[in-house]
This record gives C-alpha cells, structure tokens and sequence, in this order.
C-alpha cells in the first residue's frame, strides 16, 4: 500500500516465516475480536491485508472479509492460503498503490493492521473508508505508536514513524465517525534501525459510522 520501492510482492513468498509478525497479526485479530462483536451476517473488508494473516482470523465468525491490498503478490498468497485450509469467505481486491478503493461494496466492518503507516494521504483514505461503511458500520485501524523512525530498519514506503493516538482519533472524529476509542493489542520487541533493542506499541483506534 505505498509507493515505495520495496517489492512486496517478492516479499509476499516468505512473508508468513517471521514468527513476530504472525504472532502480532494475532494480536491484532484478538483485540478486534474484544473490542467489536462479530457476527455471521458481517460483511468485512481488510484493508492492506498482506497475505492475510488478519483476514483468515477474522473470516470464521463472519459472513465474509475481502482482502484489499496494492500488491498482487500478496493478494496471490491470501488466495492460495484460504484455498488450502479451506475457507471459502474470503475474496480480494486489488488497488492502486495509494490504496484507493474505487469500487462500490460497502461493508460492516473494516479493518486495518499495520498499514496507514503506508499511506501517503490517510485522510482521503478515511473518507473512502467512511463511504464504504453501512450506518452504524464500525472501522477498526491497528498501527504503532510515534516510534521516532526507528521500528523499520529501511525507511522505503514508511511515510508516518506511527502515530499520535490522540491526533489520529481526531482525523476519525473529523472524517465523520462517532464512539472513537483506542486501546493497546500489541508490543513489539525487536532491534530498531539504531540497532538498539527497543519495545514498540500497537494500538486499536475504533470507530462507528452514525446511523443517519
């Protein structure tokens, strides 16, 4: 979902071998599951959903998740994947690399792991999020606390070093959606790009679409 120069459909084949970063997929899908009531009439998309770690969490307690993300690669693994454990709600979209969604589906529930720190333009995604959610359809974003830069090793594609919670929950407020509230799902411990070991946060920002 960026415009930067790493290859993540090359990344895609390998991309489930990280045992830290399936472990906070989990995470992610756990604290979604708290926080918001899933429910089999639930329609869902996962918004920059890589290979669909979160998305195949999600799919058994709703009535289906369609992956969106801007690379094809990841979206071809998703696919295999659901196939072969046999999950037959899942379908993708692909989009640009801005991660427009030019497409007319609306949907219950959307989420997002790790991803707007990717983005270029958060608001105009925000606002393409809200016109993609029914009244009372909730948005549910997963992304790291200000980190200083120094979560990824190589800064290609990163055009936010996390988030203020504060800021960003206002930019949800602003967009349109009410009951904004965050809380932690995560803590990452790993090496920074200083080489120095540091623990990083990941918050849960939700919010919901008014009725009318």
């Amino acid at each position: 979902m960026s415009k930067g120069k790493r290859d993540f459909d090359k990344e895609a084949l390998s991309w489930d071998e990280t045992p830290a970063r399936r472990q906070l997929a989990a995470n992610i899908a756990d604290g979604i599951k708290r926080v918001i009531q899933l429910n089999p009439d639930m329609k869902v998309m996962d918004f920059g959903c890589g290979t669909g770690l979160v998305t195949l969490a999600l799919a058994p307690s709703v009535d289906y998740v369609t992956g969106v993300d801007s690379s094809a690669g990841m979206l071809t693994t998703l696919v295999f994947k659901s196939q072969h454990a046999g999950i037959h709600n899942v379908d993708t979209r692909l989009v640009n690399e801005y991660g427009d969604l030019d497409f007319p589906t609306i949907y219950d529930l959307i989420v997002s792991a790790m991803t707007f720190h990717h983005l270029v333009d958060i608001n105009r995604i925000l606002v393409q999020m809200y016109e993609h959610t029914v009244p009372g359809g909730m948005i549910a974003v997963a992304d790291l606390d200000e980190d200083g830069g120094l979560f990824h090793a190589h800064p290609d594609g990163v055009y936010h070093n996390g988030f203020d919670r504060d800021k960003l929950k206002a930019l949800f407020i602003d967009t349109g959606f009410v009951d904004v509230q965050s809380c932690t799902v995560s803590e990452v411990t790993k090496q920074g790009a200083d080489e120095v070991i540091h623990s990083f946060t990941v918050f849960l920002i939700t919010g919901k679409k008014p009725q009318h």
